[in-house]
């Protein structure tokens, strides 16, 4: 079976995203509206400061839960991975596992 990025017989071709529902095109539009927005009106972005300081603050109250249940979902995945997966497979994971290349002596 050939792999095909374009068509796919189950679920029909794949539709590309339009330009402006990307989120990386909102960031770059935010970054030049806060660019001209303190230059054009330095009073009203200083007024805005706390609003960014808020945002800030949020952002890094939320990396440190969204860093520890990554990885323990990925814990998670891996001990369910002896469950899920065929008997064949068992021996070969675990070997896989293993350094490729021995330890350096000394």
């Amino acid at each position: 079976m050939a792999l095909s990025l374009a068509a796919d017989k189950e679920t029909g071709p794949v539709k590309k995203t339009k330009w402006y529902r990307q989120l990386y095109f909102w960031v770059i539009v935010a970054i030049v509206l806060g660019a001209l927005v303190g230059w054009l009106y330095p009073k009203f972005g200083t007024a805005m400061e706390p609003v960014g300081t808020t945002f800030v603050t949020a952002m890094r109250m939320l990396i440190g839960p969204i860093v520890f249940l990554t990885i323990v979902a990925g814990i998670a995945s891996v001990a369910n991975i002896s469950r899920s997966a065929p008997p064949g497979s068992r021996p070969w994971s675990t070997s896989s596992s293993a350094p490729c290349w021995p330890w350096p002596p000394g």
